[in-house]
């Protein structure tokens, strides 16, 4: 089985105003939170139905206290436990209007021995990908080219009355400075741009 992606996550559990979610609160206190203003509450062990939009802070905060309670609040980039959580909180999802498929209906069913085989790579891309490939002529490695240095030499500007010089040694090595002290290469980098 694959590891749930952010896409197929959201896809799953980001609901609209036209749905209802039946949400529960595991804790043993009542939980209140706040949406656009307006003031909404889950009493403890209890279920509330809710508009998608409004389900959507709740199970993000209440994730949030839940993950933190388990002293697993770091690891909630981890879409796999935010999916152990949200399924905790949510008891059922139902559709207010019904959605439609445009589908037509001879491409619905369409037997399996009929469908097409898919090739992940397009045909006029086939061949690209075979020639892109480097061509070696015996098996030894190849070796990476290595970044050009930079020249040696010195390069200055002046911003808001204050010189600004960048100095690169004979080795590739190159010194910023601001009024001949030494800065980083990003406030360098910054003060160029304004240039």
């Amino acid at each position: 089985m694959q590891p749930m992606t952010k896409k197929d996550f959201w896809a799953q559990y980001w609901f609209s105003p036209l749905q209802l979610v039946k949400l529960t609160n595991p804790k043993k206190q009542d939980y209140v939170f706040m949406v656009e203003l307006r003031q909404f509450v889950i009493r403890s062990g209890a279920t509330e139905e809710l508009p998608g939009t409004v389900a959507n802070v709740y199970l993000s905060e209440m994730t949030r206290v839940l993950a933190q309670d388990d002293d697993k609040l770091e690891h909630l980039s981890d879409f796999a436990l935010m999916k152990i959580y949200y399924d905790r909180l949510i008891v059922s999802v139902k559709d207010l209007a019904a959605s439609v498929d445009n589908t037509p209906s001879y491409l619905k069913d369409v037997p399996e021995h009929v469908q097409a085989e898919t090739n992940e790579t397009p045909p006029w891309l086939q061949n690209q990908q075979a020639s892109a490939l480097p061509q070696v002529a015996d098996n030894s490695p190849v070796a990476p080219e290595s970044p050009a240095k930079p020249e040696a030499g010195e390069k200055s500007f002046e911003l808001n009355g204050l010189n600004f010089k960048a100095v690169t040694d004979d080795d590739g090595n190159t010194t910023f400075f601001k009024e001949d002290i030494v800065i980083s290469e990003a406030d360098y980098a910054k003060a160029a741009s304004l240039v």
